[in-house]
């Protein structure tokens, strides 16, 4: 169990750090465990999403196309609902919360994680895997499939929630502080942020709204989710002698997350204050009210779930094809 687990942790840290940088979008924190839930049930599903989404042609998004998945539901095509309007108020209510151009910044990020570490040229076998696998554009269709039972006037209150002046500036804040270009002076901030952290009425209320936003928890159910899923994609491949009982894969997450939480908590509070390091104490204040309402925390818990449902069928396909790797190839991946 723990020579599969090892196969698997370059990738994951990988993504953990990109996570990081892209991982803004903000949840009610009472919505993980019910997240968390529909991750075990979902686990015994055979339909993998993700393996048609992967025909789409890479010019394609989710937004611009057709899928089924994504099409507003018969009860929304009413005398009173025009399918057309609910593509705009959806589409303008990602553009709004900023979350399309953050989804979007994790392709870019991705990759040049990837270079960072293992060289364009020479990495590991997995980096080929992880690049076929991670795409934005998966995200972006889970996210829809989310929103797509969502009545047109609940939209339209969610796009008014998100058009207030500072939900504006804090998704655009938090916009370019998910930006590729921005990750040098995310490293800068981080430095300094180490060797003289904010005073103490600020770093509360960072942490505030990091517990309201549910961002920390988020971000770890987001890896974990990629985790599991790596893990019960590559017991799906394994020869029936070799398949880890799903119980063991449950106790083995179990350990894991307590680690994986202590290694993102304080540096998803570095990113959030990085991001809002030009609003004052006063507008934090404020935006911690504005996540406290009910529109905004039902887009949150809409977003989370895509988010992660994505991640657990994208890690499903890593740790199929990681399954596939030559017997040689899988034992140089364990040596690094």
């Amino acid at each position: 169990m723990k020579n599969k687990l090892i196969t698997l942790l370059g990738p994951v840290l990988i993504i953990g750090a990109v996570i990081l940088y892209f991982a803004m979008p903000k949840q009610d924190p009472e919505t993980e465990q019910g997240t968390q839930n529909a991750q075990i049930g979902n686990e015994k599903e055979k339909s993998d999403p993700l393996e048609k989404n992967q025909g789409l042609k890479d010019t394609e998004t989710p937004l611009a196309s057709n899928i089924e998945a994504g099409k507003p539901s018969e009860a929304q095509k009413d005398g009173k609902s025009n399918p057309l309007a609910w593509d705009r108020n959806f589409e303008e209510l990602l553009d709004l919360s900023g979350v399309e151009k953050q989804i979007k910044n994790f392709d870019e990020l991705l990759k040049k994680q990837l270079d960072f570490d293992m060289g364009s040229q020479d990495g590991p076998a997995w980096t080929k895997i992880m690049a076929k696998h991670f795409k934005s554009k998966f995200i972006l269709a889970e996210i829809r499939k989310e929103f797509k039972n969502i009545p047109p006037d609940e939209l339209k209150s969610m796009v008014e929630s998100f058009n207030d002046p500072l939900m504006k500036k804090v998704s655009k804040l938090e916009e370019l502080a998910t930006a590729s270009e921005a990750q040098e002076q995310f490293e800068e901030f981080s430095s300094d942020y180490d060797n003289q952290p904010p005073n103490a009425e600020r770093e509360k209320l960072i942490k505030s709204i990091d517990q309201l936003s549910g961002s920390t928890e988020n971000t770890v159910s987001m890896v974990m989710a990629m985790m599991k899923g790596a893990q019960v994609g590559q017991n799906a491949e394994l020869p029936q002698s070799e398949k880890i009982p799903p119980e063991e894969i449950d106790e083995a997450m179990k350990e894991i997350r307590p680690q994986i939480k202590e290694m993102m908590a304080v540096s998803m509070q570095k990113t959030q204050a990085f991001a809002y390091k030009d609003l004052p104490n006063e507008e934090l204040q404020e935006l911690a009210e504005k996540l406290r309402e009910k529109n905004v925390k039902k887009y949150q818990g809409l977003i989370n779930k895509g988010i992660t449902r994505a991640f657990r069928n994208m890690g499903e396909n890593l740790g199929k094809d990681m399954a596939k790797l030559p017997p040689e190839e899988e034992e140089a991946e364990k040596n690094e």
